[in-house]
């Protein structure tokens, strides 16, 4: 789901705020095997974010856009990549994939046309 909204402050100077949900749940179909016994058939994500922008034309043909994009992703998958025989820790146990993440960016560009 996403949507977004732009609001023009004056004909040179807009703000445009987006924003979006996604939930995702594999279903099995196929599915493609890490190691011999675990596979790729149980994840679930949820991924949600948004992005603020500024654009203001500073001269006839010449635009400066400033935007600021949030993004943040979280999973429950159950897979095993490998196994830890006491190398990687204190003990034996297993390690998954780990798809959490928060991703901050900002961007600026300045654009010519003629």
């Amino acid at each position: 789901m996403t949507g977004s909204v732009i609001y023009m402050f004056t004909s040179l100077l807009s703000a445009t705020a987006t924003g979006f949900y996604r939930h995702n749940k594999t279903t099995g179909l196929g599915d493609t095997t890490i190691t011999t016994s675990n596979s790729l058939g149980n994840q679930d994500t949820t991924s949600w974010g948004g992005t603020m922008s500024l654009s203001w034309r500073i001269l006839r043909g010449l635009l400066l856009d400033v935007s600021y994009t949030y993004t943040r992703q979280e999973a429950s998958d159950t897979n095993q990549v490998g196994t830890s025989n006491g190398s990687f820790g204190t003990g034996n146990g297993s390690f998954g994939i780990g798809n959490n993440y928060t991703e901050n960016r900002v961007k600026a560009s300045l654009s010519l046309t003629f």
